[in-house]
């Protein structure tokens, strides 16, 4: 048994323990590692706005998909890999491929929504599908943007060319990170916490027997 989260952010490695797990993804990416590419508008799941790719242990591999980081808590999400925007790209790009569709079809308009967009775009690319207007429609159906810039969102998605752009999860070692992951994964997970509410401290502790478990 382990009394800490192992989580991997672009690559990068955490133990995250205590309360700190107990937080959702888009605060731990946005309050603990400034990844402020990750942006927060509902908290709800309905805007699309913190997309992000998250990588789970599946018949002994990572697969990708994405998901909206504000409705994920941290204990759901031990040993997975998470790619923000920020980690999208390899050393040698200036921007992803995706995000240079976007800029040329100028689907980019206020801004605060692209991050979730390009994020959704990237995990469309990563999971093989297909990029036509009515996979990219469906696709893209969670994530909302405010200034109506739809139908350039779409051409810069067509515009894509799947054969040459890598996979976002090709820009790090899987099988390092696999490896961690397969030596952990088989370990419950017990997490504690003291309560804290209203600005009045409990004497009490509050205690987490959940396990955090991920079957290969």
């Amino acid at each position: 048994m382990r009394d800490y989260l192992l989580i991997y952010v672009n690559g990068r490695r955490y133990k995250i323990s205590g309360k700190r797990g107990f937080q959702s993804l888009s605060d731990f990416l946005r309050n603990d590692l400034g990844k402020v590419g990750t942006k927060v508008v509902c908290a709800e799941g309905d805007c699309g706005s913190c997309t992000v790719l998250i990588g789970r242990v599946r018949d002994s591999q990572l697969l990708y998909e994405g998901i909206d980081s504000c409705i994920q808590y941290l204990y759901q999400l031990d040993c997975s890999h998470v790619i923000t925007v920020e980690g999208l790209k390899d050393e040698a790009q200036i921007i992803h491929p995706v995000q240079k569709a976007m800029v040329d079809a100028a689907g980019s308009q206020c801004g605060y929504c692209t991050p979730g967009f390009v994020m959704a775009l990237a995990a469309m690319i990563e999971t093989g599908e297909t990029l036509t207007r009515n996979s990219l429609q469906e696709g893209l159906t969670g994530n909302l943007c405010r200034c109506t810039g739809y139908e350039q969102i779409i051409d810069a998605g067509l515009s894509l060319n799947q054969e040459v752009i890598p996979k976002a999860s090709k820009c790090y070692d899987a099988k390092l990170i696999l490896a961690d992951f397969m030596e952990h994964v088989v370990q419950p997970v017990y997490c504690e916490y003291e309560k804290k509410w209203n600005g009045v401290v409990s004497t009490s502790t509050v205690l987490c027997a959940c396990v955090f478990r991920r079957s290969s």
